[in-house]
């Protein structure tokens, strides 16, 4: 008897009270018939052991009785939530639409961060791998972080740096005529002087050849695939050979002999050409110390870290920067150049600018599936009840709810894979970027995308499915809810945020387009409308002089055309001649200075309307003028001239040769206004690769064109006659601003339309509920602008704190954006108080036909709704 008790009391310890009664009963029974068949004593023992064997997770765990049939209750739920949809079509379209949108600018984001982390993933050595910048000093004091060096710079390194596996130098791109004469196939390309151990650096996949014997000696060139198919018709062409020659008299063409070729360099790298051709004179670039045409790349051994080449870098700059020992190299990762270079030049603010927006606009969707969730609780609130009354769990609810924003995010993520593939065509456009679709090529995409689905589900429906089911069953079934009234604290405060992250978008638009305007209407100083920028001609024969004056002779006959001049560089353009070795009075004095210099013909100021302040121009007959100088007001102020005056006459040496100054320019902007203005020098010249300005009149420019190409074709037998305009081109160099503020304004037209169908969604539930108030209020003379009052002003106030809190984020995001432009437009009420007023208007808009509808029915079918 005492064992029986033993495990009768075992059995209350663990068993659950739900099924304690059962199981007993049943123990019993067999205890009864174990005691007529083996005794008392027997009996005792095998309750005991029965007891036991209900010691097990099924019945620890249970506390309620369920039902194994996972798959029956999937099913109910299906139904009962496709029978929710389907008695709520409009709030079922509007969450469906809302996540759609946010999930596929999520996908579009995602894809565009990640093409932009990808830069150099294919250079294997890409991690050890590093482009050296000077951190440039005039007299001690920062100048700039620029990634061009002096050529001697690789040439030390490699020499005395410890650590270093290999270094290779690469020059800017030079502009040059390649000719296959056997095919008959001629064209301007850009050339690109390198050291033969690029290939290694860059990692380069050299498909026909050996990289060795690619560049083995100044006659041999390395080609792309893509060179290769537009010379020969095929990618194996190693042994052939080309012809190389450059718009200058003392280089004449060059036959190449093709030493292999590589395949077309990966669009993720930031280092794009088709032609690598050996220096011209390599003891020359070893000893180079004064042209800062290069950028030096070295590769590190796997056991040195770059601060381990601190001690080298720093000798190299007291050997050969003389005074300016405030200068100091640094090692820049390849792999950061994209998003984070030194220079200032990387996208890693755009990119992080875009994840914010992604997220911004997915939170949007979100905050409207929530809102519009919770807006429907009485709705919903008695089918909970009777559930709740039929034995359901608070468990099994929320699973249910959860069930349902798995549906809903499910087909919204099927319909933004569709809509991914309809819209990344458009944004490589607006790009201009080859992007290829990597995203679900991905080994990670397989977790990535359950696991973005699940927790989309999780965020969206987390809080509603708790919230719908913590109602008691008896006030659900009565209507009640427990402490929740219709202006429910966090609906209110969803919408506040979302009409706040709708006021900075527009903000953003507005202040990008703004800007941009604004630096395109400012006077640049230089008289950049109607000239012509005609490329120069294929001429390699020695006689492009003496060919652009008789060009510019037959050129000036003609009536429309004002004047004609060439340079090396105009406005608008990267000016590639950088010095660093400037110095005043004589050769290696102190201190040394550094600038870019431009070479120019003797009209250049008459036709760009140049003032000269001081002075006097290039005299076209003086050849003495060869060793004189034009500088800007920029580098008077730099070379510490008291005034323009006091800089004529002085001597300027450029290396070792030497100029007098001759006359001072006003400064204008060569590039655009986000920078801003820069000491220039002018020398008088016909520089390596000229580009020629021809100056038009405005009247019938179409026939003006005709004519001018006409004697470009007498003056340049068998050249294409290839031209733009220089204030477009100028103006080019907004793109970057303008793409963005078109990939802005798409998301933020996004933006506002998500939260304009949350209004819509919220008002059509709002005046659903407030129908029969609304009779009443009618009734009791109310008239339609009094109702649309009543049904308004709830959002109107919640714009107006939208408003609050947006404003002051807006000032600081726009006032933070206007610090990377040298030239920042005024701020105006406008520009905060405008976005405001969108968005108000929009709403309106939105809910207006809603309000005016419920506002206009009869009070009789209005007291009708219950």
């Amino acid at each position: 008897m005492h064992l029986r008790n033993l495990a009768l009391r075992l059995l209350k310890g663990f068993c659950p009270p739900a099924l304690r009664e059962a199981i007993e009963g049943d123990l019993l029974q067999r205890y009864e018939k174990d005691v007529m068949a083996f005794g008392e004593r027997e009996a005792s023992r095998r309750l005991l052991w029965n007891v036991l064997r209900f010691f097990r997770p099924g019945i620890l765990l249970r506390n309620k009785i369920q039902t194994p049939n996972h798959n029956l209750m999937l099913r109910t739920n299906a139904k009962v939530i496709a029978r929710q949809w389907g008695r709520s079509k409009a709030f079922s379209f509007v969450n469906l639409t809302g996540l759609t949108l946010g999930v596929t600018v999520c996908l579009l984001v995602t894809q565009f961060v990640l093409f932009e982390n990808s830069f150099e993933d294919f250079n294997r050595r890409a991690d050890r791998t590093y482009r050296v910048n000077l951190y440039n000093t005039e007299n001690g004091v920062f100048d700039e972080i620029t990634p061009h060096t002096v050529a001697g710079l690789g040439y030390a390194l490699k020499q005395t740096a410890p650590g270093v596996e290999s270094v290779a130098r690469i020059g800017f791109k030079t502009r040059g005529v390649v000719t296959h004469k056997a095919r008959q196939v001629e064209d301007r390309e850009e050339i690109v002087f390198a050291d033969p151990s690029i290939v290694d650096v860059l990692d380069l996949e050299v498909t026909t050849g050996r990289k060795a014997d690619g560049m083995r000696d100044a006659s041999t060139l390395l080609i792309s695939e893509s060179a290769a198919m537009k010379y020969f018709g095929r990618p194996d062409v190693t042994g052939e050979t080309l012809e190389v020659g450059f718009n200058n008299n003392s280089l004449q063409p060059k036959t190449y002999a093709i030493g292999g070729v590589f395949k077309d360099i990966p669009v993720n790298a930031h280092q794009h050409f088709q032609f690598l051709l050996p220096p011209e004179n390599e003891q020359a670039w070893n000893g180079d110390w004064d042209w800062s045409e290069v950028n030096t790349y070295v590769v590190l051994s796997s056991s040195v870290q770059p601060s381990d080449l601190d001690l080298a870098l720093s000798r190299i700059v007291k050997e050969h920067h003389h005074d300016n020992t405030g200068d100091r190299y640094l090692l820049e990762p390849v792999r950061e150049i994209r998003l984070h270079a030194l220079d200032g030049s990387g996208r890693g603010a755009v990119v992080n600018f875009f994840i914010l927006l992604a997220s911004a606009i997915l939170l949007l969707a979100w905050f409207n599936y929530i809102n519009l969730s919770t807006a429907r609780f009485f709705e919903r609130m008695k089918a909970v009840g009777i559930r709740k009354l039929m034995g359901a769990t608070r468990r099994q609810l929320v699973f249910q709810f959860l069930m349902e924003s798995f549906f809903f995010n499910v087909l919204s993520f099927g319909f933004a894979v569709i809509l991914f593939f309809m819209a990344w065509p458009l944004v490589t456009d607006v790009l201009q970027e080859p992007i290829p679709v990597t995203l679900f090529n991905e080994p990670w995409a397989v977790g990535f995308i359950p696991g973005f689905i699940l927790i989309t589900s999780l965020c969206a429906g987390f809080y509603p499915a708790l919230a719908l089911s913590s109602f008691k069953p008896l006030s659900s079934l009565q209507g009640k809810i427990n402490g929740y009234t219709d202006r429910a604290v966090l609906r209110k405060v969803l919408v506040t945020v979302q009409l706040a992250v709708s006021m900075i978008l527009i903000t953003a638009v507005v202040a990008i387009r703004q800007q941009i305007g604004f630096m395109q209407g400012q006077h640049l100083g230089i008289a950049i409308d109607q000239t012509l920028i005609v490329e120069e001609p294929l001429v390699t024969d020695g006689t492009t002089v003496q060919k652009f004056e008789t060009f510019k002779h037959e050129m000036l006959m003609l009536p429309s055309v004002l004047g004609v001049t060439y340079a090396s560089t105009f406005a608008g353009t990267e000016i590639d001649w950088h010095r660093m070795d400037i110095t005043l009075g004589q050769e290696n004095a102190t201190p040394r200075f550094h600038s870019r210099i431009v070479a120019v013909g003797t009209e250049f100021l008459d036709v760009f309307q140049l003032p000269l302040l001081e002075g006097r121009n290039f005299d076209a007959a003086a050849e003495s003028d060869r060793k004189a100088m034009l500088i800007s007001e920029a580098a008077c102020r730099m070379f510490g001239f008291s005034t323009n005056a006091a800089a004529l006459g002085k001597l300027i040496f450029v290396g070792s040769r030497q100029f007098e100054v001759i006359g001072v320019l006003k400064d204008y902007h060569y590039r655009s206004l986000q920078s801003g203005i820069e000491p220039l020098l002018y020398m008088k010249g016909y520089p390596r690769n000229p580009r020629y300005a021809i100056k038009v009149a405005p009247e019938n420019i179409s026939k003006t064109l005709i004519t001018i190409e006409s004697k470009w074709k007498q003056a340049y037998a068998g050249n294409v006659f290839k031209y733009y305009f220089l204030d477009e081109f100028f103006n080019r160099q907004y793109n970057a601003d303008q793409k963005l503020g078109t990939l802005v304004s798409a998301l933020s037209l996004l933006a506002a339309f998500i939260s304009c169908t949350g209004l819509f969604g919220l008002t059509l539930y709002s005046v659903n509920r407030k129908e029969k108030e609304i009779g009443i209020r009618k009734v009791f003379g109310a008239s339609v602008s009094d109702v649309v009052i009543f049904l308004t002003r709830d959002l109107l106030r919640l714009i107006a704190v939208g408003g609050a809190l947006g404003v002051p984020l807006i000032y600081y995001g726009v006032n933070a954006w206007l610090e990377g432009y040298a030239y920042k437009m005024p701020l105006g009420i406008l520009m905060f108080a405008g976005p405001v007023m969108i968005i108000a208007a929009l709403a309106l808009i939105t809910t207006g036909a809603l309000t005016v509808a419920a506002a206009r029915r009869s009070p009789v079918d209005a007291m009708k709704c219950e």
